[in-house]
């Protein structure tokens, strides 16, 4: 089953936000009508206030990938939402402990992608059932015995609006990063000029 809430994908209806967790994970596409497709995605976790109700924490989860800026899918859950997918997902942890859950899970589906588990031993696969309308992330671990689904979460697709919006804010980020490396770079740059003239110095 999955979770859905009604305002994710609104990456304007959060503040003070923090990002737990940003990594390039394996994931296996599928959609109906189409051969399934291994692809690398990227996760993003983000930690914010709402903008509504300001006491109210809000997790929001970016599925993006870097070779098509159209391809976005997000969720949020808040929590009072949570309490909801706690009871019908059986989720045994509190909202505060579930991003790092979460992520770990993700963490597994990395590693599993990368190594030859021996015998016996579960593979993790994050699986994102694309779909028109509202899409489903789910983490699978598979043995021997059985494929046991560990979460199941719904996903919106980004409009052109929300898309726009993630757009932009990714842009600024970059820019405040490339301002930020220019400036160490030019004090490195001051600091080599100024050691080399000291050096000049001494040597006359």
């Amino acid at each position: 089953m999955g979770f859905e809430t009604e305002d994710y994908g609104k990456l304007g209806g959060m503040e003070s936000t923090s990002t737990l967790f940003e990594k390039v994970v394996p994931v296996r596409v599928t959609k109906a009508n189409a051969e399934d497709r291994q692809m690398d995605l990227t996760a993003r976790f983000i930690m914010g206030l709402s903008k509504v109700h300001r006491s109210t924490k809000v997790l929001q989860v970016q599925i993006t990938n870097e070779l098509d800026p159209f391809f976005f899918y997000s969720l949020e859950v808040n929590e009072d939402d949570f309490q909801s997918l706690k009871v019908e997902q059986c989720i045994l942890v509190d909202f505060a402990t579930f991003p790092y859950k979460f992520i770990e899970l993700l963490e597994q589906c990395i590693v599993s992608s990368c190594t030859d588990n021996p015998r016996g031993t579960g593979r993790f696969l994050a699986v994102l059932h694309l779909r028109t309308g509202d899409s489903t992330l789910t983490v699978v671990e598979t043995n021997q015995f059985k494929h046991l689904s560990h979460l199941s979460l719904v996903f919106r697709q980004g409009n052109d609006t929300v898309i726009k919006q993630f757009l932009a804010g990714r842009l600024a980020e970059y820019k405040a990063i490339n301002g930020d490396m220019h400036e160490k770079l030019r004090r490195t740059l001051h600091s080599l000029e100024k050691a080399l003239r000291d050096v000049n110095n001494l040597s006359r």
